[in-house]
């Protein structure tokens, strides 16, 4: 018999039976597999893969942690890169995730954003609120959270590098 898709001639038995689509053995299946990457990659699929990939990493957390752990492992050094390369692209939103990373290792709630963060540099002229000076300006708690101040953005300033350092962790009265 002659395959109506590839138009091969087929021995009867390479025909599928009870089917929808019409043809052998090897175009049915190429033509699920069309189907199945055409319904993967539309966003009703999408979405049941990614919910049945939730499901999974929730029913399974070892397996799915020791398969995450493997590709990490296995990709150390393209995983380096990228972030490398997204730290110098985006320089200020990479020292804003350090600065929440740090503030919920000490087991606080980080209080405010990088938009916040902007408003307050706006309200001091960007400018230190010691000397003055424009460059190298870091965040600055008026409370150190050292000593129990929150790292909300009330009690933010900007205050350069040496000025910050120089304050260290005691209570300091602003001068402006």
């Amino acid at each position: 018999m002659w395959c109506p898709k590839c138009l091969i001639w087929r021995l009867p038995e390479e025909f599928a039976r009870k089917t929808r689509v019409v043809g052998c053995h090897q175009c049915i299946r190429a033509y699920w597999r069309q189907y199945s990457r055409k319904y993967r990659q539309s966003e009703k699929g999408r979405a049941y893969y990614r919910e049945k990939a939730r499901r999974f990493r929730r029913d399974h957390p070892s397996k799915s942690n020791e398969t995450a752990a493997r590709y990490r492992q296995k990709h150390r050094g393209e995983r380096r890169a990228l972030l490398q390369r997204w730290r110098l692209k985006y320089p200020e939103r990479s020292r804003e995730y350090d600065r929440r990373r740090r503030v919920i290792q000490k087991g606080l709630r980080p209080g405010h954003t990088l938009a916040e963060w902007e408003v307050v540099l706006a309200r001091w002229n960007y400018q230190c609120v010691d000397c003055g000076t424009t460059e190298r300006l870091s965040q600055d708690h008026v409370v150190p959270i050292s000593r129990g101040g929150l790292d909300d953005i009330s009690n933010i300033v900007p205050r350069c590098v040496s000025c910050n350092s120089r304050k260290g962790n005691r209570l300091v009265a602003l001068s402006a």
